[in-house]
């Protein structure tokens, strides 16, 4: 539009003879007069008709920028015939709208066909091409038939219309339809639906599917019941279907007779005589106690109660029986719909059970039930029974017996308190790797550890500890051996003095530093895969977990507590009393035999070994343990210290978390001197010597 003005503009040039600059003063005729000087008739034409001129110019000029600005939008439909009706102002030439840009709906429709709506833009474009397609509408079949009710399945899918009737909205395409009525044979048509709204008419001959049957019965006048609907009596020919039909026979004081009957459609034929039996009666089986196992004629059929129908006017074998009761026999002989209930109170058969109880006023459930107190003899059912013996206090005990009919039973049980039971779980005595023997402590005492000032013989390093023990723990009963100890590290050697051996298999053990007996205290753990106390790295002990289950040395105050304290928590001076030297022989020290060597001993007294003696040579003390006496100086876990403590008890201790040296308790066979027999006498080192060894303990959980 733009260029079209602009060659309407260039196309007005100037007249002849004007010049630039100048005043220009048109050349008019001498007959010409201006519209508003003409007279008043004359001057009504001309502007009627300049109205006109200016009036077609505008049209054209609009004419002319619509046609510049519009698109050629080509529409087709399918089918061809389609009406199209368009939204706005859709001028049309030809085959074509002229249309401007912007948003436009179409409408399509035709007859036979759905209405077709839908949006498109017109963007600038030379010409477009839209083509709308139009879906058929369905058709529309009226079926016909010679049977009331139809059902029709049409390409798997049931049809829910009502035929004979218009089975309205097809789709247009190729179906099958399966056509269905009671008593008659299924038929299957193929069917075309043409569409287009179009009604189509089908008819359906569905062909009969039954026969004539001749029914008779003894005796006759029995109801006939066919497919759930009342027919008449016998005799009495009857329509029965050739796929079957539920025919059944009835009549009072008689079983029901009933089968699935055939009849070849469109022929007559006759059914065998139906020969009704009379009715069953019916029995009801009760007993006391209930459950019991019932049969009839020899056969299992269930437990009591029980309903069952028995056939009438013929004997019948009742067996009745339970564990631990009598068995019941009876015979039953029915009238025709006779109803009978039969109630039977079971005998029960019993044996005898004598029960000793402790303590003796323990209480006795047997089967949940309380059935005394105490000693007493009871008679039971014959057949397993559970027993439960219950007192306050106590952990209940249950078993499970089974008396015997004619003898008598001896039971005897023996309840636990609560921490009797929970001692029951841990045996009195493990055997560890390495066939060392533990055996089990339950100490529950307050006492002092260390010495008073005034004894004779203390040691600086003595200081009293007021302590408390009251944690379980199994110790080995015997000092670990050379054999022991060389099953961990086969090259061990405890060596020999004087070409007397230290290194015989049944001899303890030394030449041990106390990491070396730590190091054989986590091998064992490993052996009896339980957790390990120590952490040791490039021989440094790191830390101990003392909560571990596995094998450790004892701590100083379980080695105090076996070897000092007494009932009462009283502490002993020596392994035999109070008096030096001991009278008898207790354990090994530095005796007469050891003096060339030692060059001391303990006076007037032989225990018969120059060195170590096989462990267990001398008697067990009063807590079953060997050698705490003597024989060698043992490791225990604690770091060495001497702190005191007088205050309130400490509970289960074991030790500084840190330190150098660790504590050894207990005399060795070159102790003789009063201070170091003393049950109290403490030492401390970590390297090894040739009267040290070690035992082994660990927590019981």
């Amino acid at each position: 539009m733009a260029t079209e003005e602009k060659t309407t503009t260039n196309s007005l040039q100037p007249l002849a003879g004007a010049k630039e600059g100048r005043n220009f003063k048109p050349i008019v005729p001498h007959d010409f007069t201006p519209p508003d000087m003409v007279q008043s008739n004359t001057g009504k034409k001309i502007s009627s008709a300049w109205i006109g001129v200016v009036a077609l110019l505008f049209f054209g000029i609009l004419l002319l920028l619509y046609l510049r600005f519009s698109t050629a939008v080509l529409i087709t439909t399918t089918p061809e015939n389609a009406d199209i009706e368009l939204s706005g102002f859709t001028p049309r030439i030809a085959n074509s709208y002229l249309l401007l840009s912007g948003s436009y709906k179409v409408t399509a429709r035709a007859k036979g066909y759905h209405d077709n709506q839908l949006d498109f833009a017109v963007e600038g474009a030379d010409s477009q091409t839209l083509n709308i397609e139009l879906i058929p509408l369905p058709g529309h079949i009226d079926v016909t038939s010679n049977v009331a009710e139809l059902v029709v399945v049409i390409d798997g899918q049931i049809n829910g219309t009502k035929l004979p009737g218009v089975l309205r909205d097809i789709p247009k395409g190729d179906y099958q339809f399966e056509f269905s009525s009671h008593r008659y044979f299924p038929q299957a048509v193929d069917v075309t639906v043409q569409g287009f709204d179009q009604l189509q008419t089908l008819n359906v001959n569905m062909l009969p599917a039954w026969g004539n049957l001749q029914l008779t019965s003894v005796p006759e006048g029995a109801d006939i019941t066919i497919d759930g609907q009342l027919i008449g009596k016998t005799p009495l020919q009857v329509e029965v279907l050739e796929t079957g039909s539920d025919v059944s026979v009835t009549k009072p004081g008689f079983n029901p007779w009933s089968d699935t009957v055939t009849a070849k459609a469109g022929e007559s034929s006759v059914f065998p005589l139906i020969t009704l039996e009379p009715a069953d009666g019916v029995v009801t089986v009760n007993s006391d106690p209930e459950g019991a196992s019932l049969t009839i004629d020899g056969v299992f059929v269930g437990q009591t109660p029980y309903n069952t129908q028995l056939s009438s006017l013929k004997t019948h074998q009742l067996k009745l029986f339970s564990k631990g009761y009598q068995v019941f026999n009876k015979e039953v002989l029915l009238k025709p719909e006779e109803r009978r209930s039969i109630n039977w109170t079971l005998k029960p058969e019993l044996g005898k059970v004598q029960f000793r109880l402790s303590p003796n006023n323990a209480q006795i459930f047997v089967n949940n039930k309380l059935r005394g107190t105490g000693n007493q003899i009871l008679s039971l059912l014959a057949v397993e029974q559970t027993i439960e013996v219950k007192l306050d206090g106590y952990v209940s005990q249950r078993l499970v017996i089974a008396p015997r009919t004619g003898l008598t039973q001896s039971v005897s049980v023996s309840l636990l308190t609560e921490q009797q039971n929970y001692w029951a779980q841990f045996p009195d005595t493990v055997v560890a790797p390495a066939g060392i023997k533990t055996k089990l402590m339950r100490p529950d005492s307050i006492f002092t550890m260390g010495t008073p000032r005034r004894e004779s013989g203390r040691r600086s390093n003595e200081a009293e500890r007021n302590v408390h023990i009251n944690k379980p723990f199994y110790i080995a009963q015997f000092e670990t051996t050379n054999a022991q100890f060389q099953q961990f590290q086969r090259e061990h050697n405890s060596l020999q003095i004087a070409a007397m051996s230290l290194n015989n298999a049944n001899q303890p053990v030394v030449n041990v530093s106390w990491l070396a007996a730590a190091r054989f205290c986590n091998w064992l753990s490993k052996e009896a895969q339980l957790t390990p106390v120590y952490a040791i790295a490039k021989d440094r002990l790191l830390e101990s977990d003392m909560t571990a289950n596995g094998y450790r040395l004892p701590t100083e105050v379980e080695w105090s507590w076996i070897a000092r304290v007494e009932e009462k928590s009283k502490n002993r001076r020596f392994i035999w009393g109070d008096n030096y030297p001991p009278a008898d022989t207790v354990a090994n020290y530095a005796d007469k035999s050891a003096q060339t060597i030692l060059g001391k001993s303990v006076p007037r007294y032989n225990d018969g070994f120059v060195l170590t003696a096989p462990v267990g040579s001398f008697p067990a003390d009063a807590k079953g343990l060997f050698d705490f006496a003597g024989n060698v100086s043992e490791w225990v876990h604690d770091f060495y210290s001497t702190s005191p403590n007088k205050g309130k008890p400490e509970l289960n201790p074991s030790g500084p978390q840190a330190g150098r040296d660790h504590v050894l308790r207990g005399a060795s066979w070159r102790h003789g001197s009063r201070t170091e027999i003393r049950l109290s006498y403490r030492n401390f080192g970590s390297e090894a010597e040739l009267d040290i060894g070690f035992r082994v303990a660990r927590n019981i959980e």
